[in-house]
């Protein structure tokens, strides 16, 4: 999201309009967007970039950028529709141009039922039992179910590996236990086979 428009002096406010308090006021709505409280979704601003460096200089320029995410597709539409009704309605107030598009829009984790079950016995026959923990919602996802969209009869599913990820996702010092990825990857490969067995007995 980018809102465009002219620098000014600090010593003369009314000559423009402030992009970093037009951000501010953005930041704080979006937060504020709600949706099905029985579907985990989030939306918040996750980066800003305003001002010259001069303290003396109003900006009249941002960027802005905004993750949405969501465990149902559609509360992930609601959303996006919901904040760019509020951003475009803070930038109307503001007099100041808004420019803003939806980039990498990644679907919510749609799970299928058969995919579920090829990985549940997958683990349990490749690493055993105690291996096996009940699934839960997730509002995380990838790319990868892009093909559930655009192909409805395919399944996903997604495997927690139990790497004793620290001190968290994406961070720049993130580490992990990197010797589970060998049961991992018996995991998925196993999976793959049940599947394909599964669809031979089928034709």
């Amino acid at each position: 999201m980018r809102i465009t428009g002219p620098d000014v002096h600090g010593a003369r406010p009314y000559q423009g309009n402030n992009a970093a308090e037009t951000a501010a006021d953005i930041t704080v709505a979006v937060r504020g967007v709600r949706a099905n409280p029985l579907v985990p979704h989030s939306a918040k601003v996750t980066w800003i970039r305003a001002g010259t460096g001069l303290l003396n200089v109003i900006p009249g320029s941002c960027e802005l950028g905004i993750d949405v995410r969501a465990a149902e597709t559609a509360v992930l539409s609601e959303l996006q529709d919901e904040i760019e009704r509020r951003c475009r309605s803070i930038a109307d107030a503001a007099a100041t141009n808004l420019e803003m598009t939806w980039e990498d829009v990644v679907p919510a984790a749609l799970v299928g039922p058969r995919a579920e079950a090829f990985l549940e016995q997958a683990i349990v026959e490749t690493q055993g039992t105690e291996a096996l923990v009940p699934s839960g919602p997730t509002p995380g996802s990838d790319d990868f179910h892009c093909y559930t969209v655009h192909r409805p009869e395919l399944e996903a599913a997604m495997l927690a590996v139990g790497a004793d990820l620290t001190p968290g996702l994406h961070d720049p010092s993130m580490t992990f236990d990197r010797s589970v990825l060998g049961p991992a990857s018996e995991v998925l490969q196993c999976a793959v086979k049940l599947a394909a067995h599964d669809l031979d007995a089928a034709r």
